[in-house]
Parts: structure tokens; C-alpha cells; sequence
């Protein structure tokens, strides 16, 4: 609108986020580390420290699920025997059992369609940002599912396959301390939603003018993640505006990192540094995803309504100038007489 409607005003009103939903699995592990007197919209650090170690368990056991046929219950067999391999705990040998060492590390990722206008290899998501955050200890959780997955030239497919076979070489490299990459193909929605409040960081690196409100669809702070927003001067909707600037000498000061250009070197410095306070400074981490919680109340889709129907209430209020205003010609009012 801003674009295309230069000389009207616009009137901008966010999506909503239906929170008791995207968020309820955080809640109820909030409630399981906390008790039932826990304060779900403001958590101490140490309770969504708990909380997201859960998360991850959950999230981790549910990718090596099996249904009552013995067959994966979300992957493919070939991702599904990948995921067996990497994610299993190597001190039992139990296919189904988390390795502990897993859950200890962050987890930094994306979750949306695979198009290139949100999935950028050559900006948050180079090969070599990747392979440096897996180096680190992350893990790196990509729940992206491919558009077009029936034409294998499409650029969806084409991401999805350089990925591939990326965790494929990440895997010959792995030494212990290493992440893993771990890329998903799937619309499950109540896997998405584990997916998401697995998250200590999300990364949403939209392209500049491509984004608008998207981020309440994946509203990751409600669940304790930390956002990591574009460089660009907008912000690209809420993916900056839903938060504070982070501060990482000042714990609990901020939940969104932003890089100090759009360069790939820009984003693995800033990953980089926050991967570092996660390991040297856990509850100051956890201080800024607190932080993230409360700051996530307004994305809230109640609030979305009321200003839609405050709005529209007021098109019936206003006067209306039959040339400048859009209105009667939408059918929102009609001219007077």
C-alpha cells in the first residue's frame, strides 16, 4: 500500500496471533517448570531456560516418532533414518532417545514456505553461515516446506536440494561439539508449532518490501525465541517492529538482533555473538527471551480486531468526499444523498 497508494492516507493494522494456540505448548511447559501459579506472559529467565530445554526434547522426539505401523509418522524414510542417526543418543544406542548433548545446544532457525524472497542463500543463509553455526554447536532447524515439489527445476526445489546435500557434507564433517543442519519438508501444523518453540533464535530475512505481517504467522516470541530481523530501514513489517533491539551488555535489555549490514558476514557476526552468550552467559540469554515473552502480548489477535472494527466503525462516522475518498467506491460507505 505504501507503494502503490502514495497519495492516500494508509491506515496499517497488523495480523493476529492466536497465542493460546502457537504459544500453548510453551505455556503448559512453563506451567510443567513453574507450577500452576506460573505467570505465562511474564516468566522469569530461569523458568523459560527450563521450559525451552523441554521444547526441544519434545521437538527433537517427535521428528524420530513412529506410527502404529512402525513407519515415521512426519518424515520420509531417507530424512527419517538421517534424523535417527544424528539426533540419537550415541551412550545407549536407543534409536528413539534424544542425545542429551543435542539439548544442551542452541537452536537457531527458520520456519516458513521455501521461496526465495524468505529464504535468502546469499544474505542470512549461505552455505558458509551455516556450516560456521554448525561448527559452533548449533543446531540449525529448517522447517521450510518446498513450493512446487513436483517440478524439481522449480527454486523451491532448488534450495531444498542444496540443502540436502549440505547436511550431507555437514555430517561427514561432524566432530563432537559440532550441530547438526536439519532441514524439514513438512505442513504439519502441530509439528510447526513444535518446531517453533524449539527455537532460541528465529531468522527472518525476508527480502526488503516483500513482507508485510507475516510474522505473526510465526510468532516464535510468544514461545521464548529470539528474532533476528533484516537490516532495512522498515524493518520489514513486524519482524522488527514486534521488538526491542537487543543488548547484549545489559541482560534481559531487547529480543531482536539485528546485523550491521546486508551482508552474509554481517549475519554470521551477529549469530555468532549471540551463540557465544548463550554458552558463556545462559541465564543472560535467557534474560532477553524473557524479555521476548512479555514483549509478544500485542501480537495478540484480539487486539487485530478491535482496531479493524474501531476502523471501520469510523467509516461510517466520517464525512466523505466523493473524489479523494476511496471509501464509497469500495463499498465501505455510500455518498450522502
Amino acid at each position: 500500500a505504501r507503494k502503490y497508494d502514495d497519495p492516500h492516507r494508509v491506515v496499517g493494522i497488523t495480523n493476529g496471533a492466536n497465542l493460546e494456540w502457537s504459544a500453548g505448548l510453551f505455556r503448559r511447559l512453563l506451567k510443567q517448570v513453574g507450577g500452576e501459579s506460573v505467570d505465562q506472559n511474564r516468566p522469569t529467565a530461569a523458568q523459560v531456560k527450563d521450559a525451552k530445554r523441554f521444547a526441544k526434547q519434545e521437538f527433537f522426539t517427535e521428528l524420530l516418532a513412529v506410527n502404529d505401523q512402525g513407519q515415521p509418522k512426519h518424515l520420509e524414510s531417507e530424512v527419517f533414518n538421517r534424523f535417527q542417526d544424528v539426533l540419537r543418543d550415541r551412550t545407549t544406542g536407543t534409536p528413539a532417545r534424544v542425545d542429551p548433548a543435542i539439548l544442551a545446544q542452541p537452536t537457531v532457525g527458520f520456519v516458513g514456505r521455501l521461496v526465495v524472497e524468505k529464504f535468502n542463500m546469499g544474505r542470512a543463509w549461505a552455505r558458509f553461515v551455516i556450516r560456521a553455526l554448525v561448527r559452533a554447536g548449533v543446531n540449525v532447524v529448517l522447517f521450510a516446506p518446498i513450493q512446487q515439489k513436483s517440478d524439481p527445476s522449480s527454486p523451491s526445489s532448488t534450495i531444498a536440494l542444496a540443502l540436502t546435500q549440505l547436511a550431507a557434507n555437514l555430517d561427514r564433517e561432524w566432530k563432537p561439539g559440532h550441530g547438526r543442519l536439519l532441514f524439514i519438508d513438512s505442513r504439519d501444523s502441530e509439528l510447526k508449532k513444535k518446531a517453533l518453540t524449539s527455537l532460541d533464535i528465529l531468522v527472518l530475512d525476508s527480502d526488503k518490501d516483500t513482507e508485510a505481517n507475516g510474522y505473526t504467522e510465526v510468532a516464535a516470541s510468544a514461545s521464548g525465541a529470539l528474532v533476528m530481523a533484516p537490516p532495512f530501514h522498515n524493518g520489514e513489517g513486524l519482524i522488527r517492529g514486534q521488538g526491542i533491539p537487543i543488548d547484549w551488555s545489559a541482560p534481559g535489555h531487547g529480543n531482536t538482533i539485528l546485523p550491521e549490514n546486508q551482508k552474509s558476514e554481517a549475519y554470521l557476526q551477529s549469530l555468532l555473538q549471540a551463540t557465544e552468550v548463550y554458552f558463556d552467559r545462559p541465564d543472560d540469554f535467557a534474560a532477553h527471551q524473557a524479555t521476548s515473552v512479555r514483549l509478544s502480548r500485542p501480537l495478540e489477535a484480539r487486539l487485530t480486531a478491535a482496531a479493524s472494527l474501531r476502523d471501520f466503525n469510523l467509516s461510517y462516522q466520517l464525512p466523505v468526499d466523493v473524489r479523494s475518498d476511496g471509501r464509497w467506491r469500495t463499498g465501505v460507505v455510500a455518498p450522502a444523498g
